[in-house]
């Protein structure tokens, strides 16, 4: 995703340590992007269990591993 889509306070899908997580924006700086990861996105793109839920640590990423969320027609 190109850096300028990204909104801080927005959920989005991130790619992080071979895996897809719901996380939500923090801060943008230098070219990177502060999320927070929640729940790991299963195989059918729903919540999976919550012993594989991150921290309320931030991570940073590159904008590249963030995606935008489906939206409901």
């Amino acid at each position: 995703m190109d850096i300028s889509e990204i909104e801080v306070g927005t959920m989005y899908k991130c790619d992080y340590d071979d895996a897809q997580y719901f996380g939500r924006a923090k801060e943008i700086k230098d070219g990177k992007v502060s999320v927070v990861l929640g729940d790991k996105i299963n195989e059918n793109g729903d919540r999976g269990d919550p012993i594989d839920r991150r921290g309320n640590t931030p991570v940073w990423l590159k904008p590249e591993s963030i995606h935008p969320m489906a939206r409901e027609l």
